[in-house]
């Protein structure tokens, strides 16, 4: 089995929760409530999901060349696009909850806050569409049959932008998208 899918999942996962635990720890302390030094656990998670980053693009790159026998290298490159962006953005997003953790004087202090759970927002919506990208390529275009049963070697099948499955029992292809027709249907 790939380790790419299993590593990818942290960071994800990881970048929706920090903007709900950054407004959290935020209004606590614009309420008095907490020190800055709570802050530290935005800062610590928004540093995984920028790890977890680094680790799932490469990870993806290992696995890329055996994918690539399956799926149109312009998807590949997208999604590989899409989560260097997710990488930097996390890069970022990290420098700036470090900025807000140890800013001095509360105005520049609540300034540099509200700019760490904006920057969180924008990496749990480059997270949302790495994720799509690399989603859609596993399930709509066939890259996860790399790893089913013979390696992927599926009898030498082209990559495409559209895959089709085997014929149906009235001898019609089944393309990917009437399988969405018929769950619309349903």
């Amino acid at each position: 089995m790939p380790l790419h899918p299993a590593v990818v999942h942290v960071p994800l996962g990881i970048a929706f929760v920090v903007p709900l635990v950054a407004i959290g720890v935020a209004l606590a302390l614009w309420r008095g409530r907490a020190s800055r030094r709570v802050f530290a656990v935005v800062v610590s998670l928004q540093l995984l999901v920028a790890f977890g980053a680094w680790a799932a693009l490469a990870t993806g790159e290992r696995e890329e060349e055996k994918v690539e026998r399956l799926v149109a290298e312009s998807l590949i490159e997208d999604h590989e696009e899409a989560a260097e962006t997710f990488l930097a953005a996390s890069v970022i997003a990290s420098i700036i909850g470090l900025a807000a953790l140890f800013a001095r004087g509360e105005r520049v202090g609540r300034w540099a806050v509200a700019g760490a759970i904006a920057a969180s927002l924008v990496v749990a919506a480059l997270g949302l569409r790495v994720g799509r990208l690399g989603g859609e390529m596993a399930y709509v275009h066939g890259a996860a049959e790399a790893y089913r049963g013979g390696g992927g070697s599926g009898g030498g099948a082209a990559p495409t932008e559209g895959r089709t499955r085997p014929r149906r029992d009235d001898g019609e292809e089944e393309r990917e998208d009437d399988d969405e027709d018929e769950r619309t249907r349903r």
